[in-house]
């Protein structure tokens, strides 16, 4: 099974991360949104099943680098992702994307996901030898938010399962995306809704728990 690629494109990403106890969380989120001034768009559901790769080594860990595969239906993306900057409750990235195509029909195949990521990584980082650290299923509520001045954001309830071999791990929060317009007035409303929620930090988002599921092993 032949894979082919192309660059899809490269974007910078800020983001909130909160932790969500309950969906009641959320929901009160949303209510302060629109106490705040702010306009809810519909909301939609999603499955996201993402597949982190790195090297034995962790050497893309060490550069900073998180290396993703993102299957959304019948579409697929690679993604490298590296922070530029991050606070204990805001990320902001970098983050470059090529959309990945099978040459014909049938399920994509570990090794060819496996041989397409040593090929995109070897300008570099050379002849790395990626391997799978761990799968993850996210079942994401998205609704989009619409700022008086024109600024959208979208608030994310996402609900995952992490599995690494036989460890498994359920864990719920709360993502608040950048999506266009000023970043200012975004990241004010942010700080508004930690206070008015309340909302506090993730304790352990997504990857960092994926993480620890994988040491040892």
């Amino acid at each position: 099974m032949m894979l082919q690629h192309r660059r899809k494109n490269t974007k910078s990403e800020i983001e909130f991360k909160w932790a969500a106890p309950s969906p009641k969380t959320f929901e009160a989120l949303l209510q302060n949104v629109k106490r705040l001034g702010a306009r809810l768009g519909l909301k939609r559901n999603v499955i996201l099943r993402d597949t982190y790769y790195d090297s034995p080594a962790f050497d893309l860990l060490a550069k900073g680098i998180k290396c993703r595969i993102r299957k959304t239906g019948a579409a697929c993306e690679l993604t490298l992702k590296t922070n530029l900057s991050r606070t204990k409750e805001m990320v902001h990235r970098n983050e470059e994307t090529w959309v990945l195509k099978k040459a014909g029909r049938g399920q994509l195949s570990l090794n060819s996901e496996l041989q397409l990521i040593k090929k995109i990584l070897s300008p570099r980082l050379g002849t790395i030898s990626p391997v799978l650290l761990f799968r993850l299923t996210n079942h994401r509520l998205i609704v989009p938010i619409f700022l008086a001045d024109g600024t959208v954001a979208e608030a994310s309830l996402d609900r995952v399962q992490l599995n690494r071999g036989k460890r498994k791990r359920n864990i719920q929060e709360i993502e608040f995306e950048f999506v266009k317009g000023s970043e200012t007035s975004f990241k004010r409303l942010a700080r508004k809704l930690v206070n008015e929620t309340p909302l506090k930090p993730s304790s352990s988002p997504k990857f960092d728990t994926a993480m620890h599921l994988y040491k040892p092993y």
